[in-house]
């Protein structure tokens, strides 16, 4: 039986890590664009002018803080599920990626043995 490659880059605590700031960092970056989308879905005032304007409207009326009204909530939901969702997929690309090689150069020996 073949033993999975190890990969030495990131260990499992550093990829909870990572995907924990990239989930937080991306909800953060998105947040303004999350917040005219809801409030256009929903049919406020400030939304019958078109998606680019309600920018204008919303800062005008409520201000910059109102991009990320509720961000920490999300951010506290998110961490969790992106962090457990990078270390997973990080865990099985390394092992399909050494059973596909594995798989990949066994089907070429059989083949030449085959002719």
């Amino acid at each position: 039986m073949v033993k999975p490659a190890e990969d030495e880059r990131l260990t499992l605590l550093q990829s909870l890590f990572c995907g924990g700031i990239a989930g937080v960092l991306s909800r953060t970056l998105t947040s303004p664009l999350e917040v005219v989308k809801v409030l256009a879905q929903v049919g406020t005032p400030e939304s019958r002018f078109g998606f680019i304007r309600s920018f204008g409207k919303i800062y005008q009326s409520e201000g910059l803080k109102a991009f990320w009204k509720g961000n920490g909530i999300s951010c506290l939901r998110l961490v969790p599920y992106s962090a457990i969702q990078l270390a997973a997929f990080h865990k099985l690309l390394v092992r399909f990626i050494s059973v596909g090689l594995f798989n990949n150069i066994k089907c070429k020996l059989l083949h030449e043995i085959d002719l």
